[in-house]
């Protein structure tokens, strides 16, 4: 089933899948003809997706589950700007699985950054400088416009102005409504409005 998480949290609009058990994602792979399958094990973390890793002909790969399809076909486009200081796992697979779709990517070892102490964080700040300087310099001709973006790297917004100040507007397309989330909580609802016509004043000397 899905859980609705739209109850507990006011302002986002997303639903967690919970159904899918080793025993189903087995037959699923056996059924995508990776019958040698083994090691199946649910991966904590994610709002949009409910990941497994598994082990494929001595191979470590990780399969994602979701009801849409959209973040997987933008993790594929995105592999086109993998670097050494920018790494992008390659998304192997994408196809309709149960209700919804599935994603096969190699499995990358590593740790979630939110939960990293504070000494392993002080180590990793200058590949976390490097990685925010690959993304400033990451060649986008390729791409169009400014913002969100869709899985074949069209922005949402003509401008980055105009993208900046679409954060004040409601989209029943987005998955989180920033304003109904902001409409329970007064005080934060004020900061954001202050904040946001402080930008405002600030835009004409945006490029």
């Amino acid at each position: 089933m899905w859980l609705d998480r739209r109850s507990a949290t006011q302002g986002i609009k997303y639903n967690v899948l919970v159904k899918h058990t080793t025993e189903s994602v087995s037959r699923f792979l056996q059924s995508l003809d990776y019958h040698a399958s083994t090691n199946i094990v649910p991966a904590s973390g994610g709002d949009w997706s409910q990941a497994f890793f598994f082990e494929s002909d001595g191979l470590s790969k990780v399969i994602r589950f979701s009801q849409a399809n959209e973040d997987f076909l933008k993790d594929k486009f995105t592999h086109r700007f993998n670097s050494p200081n920018l790494p992008i796992p390659q998304v192997e697979e994408v196809g309709k699985a149960f209700d919804g779709y599935y994603a096969i990517s190699p499995k990358i070892e590593g740790e979630m950054i939110d939960n990293l102490s504070k000494e392993k964080m002080q180590l990793l700040v200058p590949d976390i400088l490097s990685l925010f300087n690959a993304l400033r310099t990451t060649d986008l001709s390729g791409t169009t416009g400014y913002g969100g973006w869709d899985s074949q790297g069209t922005g949402s917004s003509s401008g980055w102005q105009e993208f900046l100040t679409s954060v004040n507007q409601y989209d029943p397309t987005s998955r989180v409504d920033w304003r109904a989330g902001l409409a329970s909580r007064p005080e934060t609802n004020q900061l954001f409005d202050t904040v946001y016509q402080a930008m405002i004043a600030l835009l004409k000397y945006c490029p």
